[in-house]
């Protein structure tokens, strides 16, 4: 199981509220986390794929730069 960054447990947490809302307002997601409107309406459409593919990437990208690559 891939560890998970802070920023992907803020997407995941932003999708449950977003899930719990009764009427659905992307307003209410930007005031509550503070957000930008195209940035909310990113991390409510983003899906598991492309959110366990931010921990790959960055793995990736921590694994070239450590190695002198």
């Amino acid at each position: 199981m891939p560890i998970t960054g802070k920023k992907q447990q803020l997407i995941r947490e932003i999708q449950l509220f977003w899930d719990s809302l009764p009427k659905k307002k992307i307003s209410l997601v930007c005031r509550e986390y503070d957000i930008a409107r195209h940035t909310a309406k990113k991390y409510v459409s983003m899906t598991d794929d492309e959110i366990n593919g931010m921990d790959l990437s960055k793995g990736t990208t921590t694994n070239l730069s450590s190695s002198g690559v």
